[in-house]
């Protein structure tokens, strides 16, 4: 299922790409330089993705800990 939606994803991607080089007259040496700066923003927003989550992870240990200790 997941393997399907990242074939479709990846697949439209570069039709997408393909197209706007095409439309813009873009060489390939240009459209990497934007896909890299693309990749970069998803990047930056991976992190902080995974620190919002580790962060929740930790609010929650800590109340189950101070829980535990009331008990």
């Amino acid at each position: 299922m997941i393997a399907t939606k990242i074939a479709t994803v990846k697949s439209d991607l570069i039709k997408f790409t393909e197209i706007m080089a095409r439309e813009n007259e873009l060489p390939p040496f240009i459209v990497v330089g934007v896909l890299a700066d693309i990749l970069s923003d998803w990047k930056s927003k991976e992190l902080v993705q995974v620190n919002d989550a580790y962060a929740r992870r930790i609010k929650e240990l800590n109340e189950e800990g101070e829980k535990d200790v009331q008990d």
